[in-house]
């Protein structure tokens, strides 16, 4: 068989297919050197944040610094991807990224361990990531066929979580040699994703079709849309139920491995993000079977169980297995709340409406560490963990009081 007809039947998978398409390859395989060295950077600024202070509130505070921005940069991001040119948005914010990333290495090159500052540059790096995120989700339509976009959906997710899976390995390795290096790999790892939305091409009404609109017209569009439409309307309200129940376990990974387990955060980080990985990867068979309702209802029963095998773990090895299973649970419950929304927008308000999904997620799970961080010190970070598979049962319950009946829609949903 030719090496062209091994690839076509690499690609035949419904999950591998969106691959074969050249602009969704190079967008695709960009991002997961970027999320490589993102992960790269948050494993080691965790670790070292967690190994100077021994505080789940400051390493709370860090990951939420990574976070907030969402809440208020995202619609902003929405509108403005509504409103100019796509790609060349997103080109901007890449290089922003990278001049970020550069100014954290130099911070951590010259001996700053201060969280404070350390945060700072984290949180300004986000508001511009945040801010364009939308777009990013926004184009991906444009990019794949409607056939393949929850494939797609699944493929974004399982990039940006094998990014999880490989950056904290990578970051234990480099820093041996010294931190710094996780945060320089970090800077350099934005050139192949900056090359890739180069090179694409986008329709231009998807570009250009609110150009002339208000800034304040448009976001206003963007919520009436949701308020109105049932299905966008529980999307957003899972994805808020999910991120600021069981969400905040993430966050406070490092110090559950430095306080309870005394080792760095790559372990669980990883775990997590393979989890993470497995788990969108098999959403798109499982969507085929059970319906994307019934997937995000197997995966918020199985949620809270994983939690509290996490936090009674008796040793590292188990505990990265049932973060494992949490990563994958959280992760297909979330590609599925993505799809959602992804089909049931329209192209001109899609990037706004994907806005609010980036709102609720950064808004509610930084909710959650407000209150599983300080927690934590109070208490333990295993009464935290425990705490948080309660409200994940909990939050469930209202979303069910909210939306009756929701795990009974159709299979096609």
């Amino acid at each position: 068989m030719t090496s062209s007809g091994n690839r076509g039947s690499f690609f035949s998978s419904p999950t591998l297919r969106p691959l074969k398409g050249r602009d969704f390859r190079l967008v695709w395989s960009g991002a997961l050197v970027s999320n490589i060295g993102t992960w790269m950077e948050t494993t080691a600024l965790s670790t070292l944040v967690a190994s100077e202070t021994r505080s789940a509130t400051q390493v709370a505070f860090t990951a939420m610094a990574g976070f907030l921005p969402s809440a208020f940069a995202s619609p902003i991001g929405g509108v403005l991807a509504d409103r100019f040119d796509r790609r060349k948005f997103l080109q901007v914010s890449i290089v922003l990224e990278t001049l970020f990333a550069a100014l954290l290495a130099l911070l951590v090159g010259v001996g700053v361990r201060s969280t404070a500052p350390l945060a700072a540059i984290v949180f300004l790096a986000s508001i511009v990531s945040s801010a364009a995120l939308p777009n990013r989700q926004a184009v991906l339509p444009s990019l794949v066929s409607q056939e393949d976009l929850p494939a797609a959906i699944s493929l974004g997710s399982a990039s940006w979580n094998g990014g999880r899976v490989f950056g904290p390995v990578f970051a234990s390795l480099v820093t041996i040699v010294g931190p710094t290096w996780a945060f320089v790999i970090n800077a350099l790892s934005f050139v192949p994703i900056l090359f890739a939305w180069r090179t694409i091409t986008l329709p231009p009404l998807a570009e250009n079709a609110n150009k002339n609109a208000g800034l304040g017209i448009l976001l206003r569009e963007g919520f009436a849309l949701v308020k109105q439409d049932r299905q966008l309307r529980f999307a957003v309200a899972f994805i808020f139920a999910m991120a600021g129940s069981a969400g905040p376990f993430i966050g406070l990974l490092a110090i559950m491995a430095r306080v309870r387990f005394d080792i760095s955060a790559a372990l669980f980080v990883s775990a997590q993000g393979l989890g993470a990985v497995l788990g969108a990867l098999a959403t798109t068979r499982l969507t085929a079977k059970l319906g994307r309702r019934g997937v995000m209802l197997f995966a918020v029963s199985l949620l809270p169980l994983g939690l509290l095998a996490y936090a009674y773990a008796p040793n590292k090895w188990v505990a990265a297995v049932a973060v494992l299973i949490v990563g994958g649970a959280y992760m297909g419950a979330f590609a599925c709340a993505q799809a959602i929304l992804q089909l049931n927008s329209p192209p001109a308000l899609r990037a706004r409406v994907l806005a609010l999904f980036s709102v609720s997620l950064g808004a509610s799970y930084c909710g959650g560490l407000l209150i599983g961080g300080p927690l934590a010190d109070r208490t333990s970070v295993q009464a935290a963990t425990v705490f948080q598979a309660a409200a994940t049962v909990a939050a469930m319950a209202i979303l069910t009081i909210a939306f009756p009946r929701w795990w009974k829609e159709p299979k096609t949903i």
